[in-house]
């Protein structure tokens, strides 16, 4: 039996995880069209895009992560109820529930680190691909350094940048200390360089000089200059969080009747790999054959997924009826335990 428990959890890790990966693709692929849309657009540099997608591949983890358990568990069984290996079992006299008990205790655990997902992984990957994209409200790049602006939001220094059918040049005035720099180049462009944003000059003069002391004035030409802008603009504030983008911990903080409705759905759907795998058992040796096997896994996922939609709706309304996000889970667990006691 021994050797039964290791092959199984040995077959669940080895299909889990190409599935896991496989299901995160498919979920990521909705994304795609954001991340070409910053490009294009140029809202973040390149670099910063890879980094808000990994923060929305971690947002979508758990949900990956739930359908990746059914479906390992729906080929794995269907893969013994196919090469009669379940029947050999059976006719061994080992029951369904020796069978299954390695692959259940494992569902237990994971739903255990399945909340941990969705109360800290989840919320704060949500929140950190939002902050990203606050800050670049703050980025020059996107926000100031364009066309016909005047950028007076960095301390001492005033941009002046021409609009693209004039014939002024990009100025820039600069203040440090008792010495004033004053740039005036013929184009101008900004590029990243160590993590930071900076400014291309090119083709233009510095002046510099001291108003206490018109002697010092000095002029240099130059083909290229590269203008450092300071990494933060002053007056940034992190926004704040919402429901989904709150913790557990944070969630019991604010104890709003919203905030428990929130804990109360986020424990609901912390159950799912357990459940998943008391269901996948017997889907898996009922539709025996791999490709129908997964897609009605597949539906199965999406119907609870449309239920506790719902539910939440209806949570949002009347927070009396939060409780109900518990409903779902019962129909899976009733179901599978129906179907499992069928199968001796």
């Amino acid at each position: 039996m021994k050797l039964v428990s290791r092959y199984l959890l040995k077959e669940f890790q080895t299909t889990g995880l190409p599935a896991l990966g496989f299901v995160l693709f498919l979920l990521s692929l909705g994304q795609l069209f954001r991340l070409v849309e910053l490009l294009v657009k140029k809202i973040l540099p390149a670099f910063q895009v890879l980094e808000y997608w990994f923060w929305q591949l971690l947002a979508l983890f758990p949900y990956a992560f739930s359908l990746a358990v059914l479906i390992s568990v729906t080929l794995i069984f269907s893969r013994l109820a196919q090469d009669r290996e379940y029947l050999a079992l059976k006719g061994a006299g080992i029951s369904v529930g020796r069978i299954t008990a390695p692959l259940l205790i494992a569902g237990l655990l994971l739903s255990a680190g399945h909340l941990g997902l969705t109360g800290v992984i989840e919320p704060n990957a949500l929140y950190q691909g939002k902050l990203l994209l606050e800050r670049s409200r703050f980025n020059p790049q996107t926000s100031l350094i364009k066309p016909g602006s005047v950028v007076t939001e960095f301390p001492d220094i005033v941009i002046f940048i021409p609009r693209k059918d004039s014939q002024a040049r990009v100025t820039i005035y600069q203040r440090d200390r008792d010495q004033v720099r004053t740039f005036s180049a013929r184009r101008l462009r900004p590029v990243w360089r160590w993590g930071k944003l900076n400014l291309m000059l090119e083709d233009g003069v510095i002046q510099t000089y001291q108003p206490e002391k018109p002697e010092t004035f000095q002029k240099l030409s130059f083909s290229t200059y590269l203008f450092p802008l300071p990494r933060n603009l002053p007056g940034f504030k992190a926004p704040k969080r919402k429901l989904l983008e709150e913790t557990l911990a944070g969630l019991a903080r604010l104890g709003s009747p919203a905030a428990r409705v929130e804990i109360l759905r986020r424990a609901a759907f912390a159950f799912t790999p357990l459940l998943f795998i008391l269901i996948g058992i017997p889907l898996g040796i009922v539709v025996h054959r791999n490709l129908w096997g997964v897609a009605a896994a597949c539906g199965l996922v999406l119907g609870y997924y449309f239920a506790m939609s719902g539910l939440q709706a209806l949570a949002g309304l009347k927070t009396g009826l939060a409780a109900l996000f518990f409903l779902p889970d019962l129909c899976l667990l009733g179901t599978g335990l129906y179907f499992l006691g069928r199968l001796d």
